[in-house]
């Protein structure tokens, strides 16, 4: 399995990213990706983006493969991951991608405006093409969208 990510830095030259990939605990051919990218310009981005995607990975490791291709899954972890930036004191606010691979299917959700893009056989389809990006997760009230992601795959990426 290849993927890529991108990050860049923009307000005052400070990156407020996270970004993480990893092996399902239980299940090492099913990857766990998650990517915040914390508001910038706001005081607490980077601690937001921290927590959710620390969230989200430990909400997802606990969960089954099953769990975890079910869509709404991924919602409540945007929804958990919310919570916890919303409940931290110093954290701001972040957009916030959580997906995982498994086989030949994705599953995630999403909230913000930062992106996941399939590439297979020179086509590309973006899966969060249709997420919200306010309220942003650490409002307390963010609204994970789910639709586009869940796509089955091609065998052949």
């Amino acid at each position: 399995m290849l993927y890529f990510t991108h990050s860049e830095a923009r307000y005052n030259h400070r990156n407020e990213d996270t970004i993480a990939a990893q092996p399902h605990p239980n299940e090492a051919n099913v990857l766990l990706c998650v990517l915040a990218d914390g508001q910038g310009g706001r005081i607490g981005g980077a601690v937001a983006s921290h927590i959710a995607v620390q969230t989200s990975l430990e909400i997802a490791g606990t969960s089954s493969v099953t769990q975890l291709l079910d869509r709404t899954t991924w919602a409540d972890i945007v929804r958990a991951a919310d919570a916890a930036v919303s409940g931290d004191a110093d954290a701001g606010f972040t957009t916030l991608i959580g997906l995982c691979v498994a086989d030949d299917r994705v599953s995630g959700a999403s909230c913000g405006d930062s992106a996941v893009v399939l590439v297979s056989n020179n086509h590309y389809t973006e899966l969060t093409a249709k997420q919200r990006k306010n309220p942003p997760v650490g409002s307390g009230v963010a609204l994970p969208h789910h639709s586009r992601l869940g796509l089955a795959l091609a065998r052949r990426c």
